[in-house]
């Protein structure tokens, strides 16, 4: 009985943490890109995120075929905004190995448009305009991510704690 209740708690573990079972795949995570720019019209730094298919790779040119959504924090001009497939409308460009290549356009079909050039400037429907424009992917994972990898770890130290049988003691 506690080797099926460590059992299961092994595989509940694993499937918490995205861990498979061999020979099975995995899904493969969409990829995620960040931006952030200096604003020169608004207030601080304008901050954006950019979601394409896993199958997407560097350099590839952005199309509507490997694109999730965009999602603009928004700043005191221009209000946070979302662009999914539910209301997409263009988008091209691609986010480059070099910084100073990276140029994306994204509009959804009630949204600003979102444009980063390679020079650095950006703009959100010539209402936020800014400099500094740098895209890249995010170095910290997600207070969820550090939780079910918690679980998991956990699942798999209860899971062997319960396998180790001790000889009672001689005494």
């Amino acid at each position: 009985m506690k080797t099926l209740l460590g059992l299961g708690i092994g595989v509940a573990a694993m499937a918490l943490t995205g861990i498979t079972p061999a020979g099975a795949t995995p899904p493969a995570p969409d990829k995620v890109f960040d931006f952030s720019g200096t604003c020169t019209d608004c207030s601080g730094v304008a901050m954006a995120e950019l979601t394409v298919l896993s199958s997407y790779n560097i350099g590839d040119t952005l199309t509507q075929d490997n694109f999730v959504s965009f999602h603009y924090d928004g700043t005191n001009f221009v209000p946070a905004f979302t662009v999914t497939s539910a209301n997409f409308g263009f988008i091209g460009g691609s986010i480059s190995a070099y910084p100073g290549f990276n140029a994306v356009t994204v509009y959804g079909t009630q949204t600003p448009s979102f444009v980063s050039r390679t020079d650095g400037t950006w703009d959100v429907g010539f209402n936020d305009t800014g400099t500094n424009g740098q895209w890249g992917t995010p170095g910290v994972p997600e207070p969820a991510t550090w939780a079910m990898l918690l679980a998991g770890f956990t699942g798999l130290g209860l899971l062997g704690r319960r396998g180790v049988q001790r000889a009672p003691s001689a005494v």
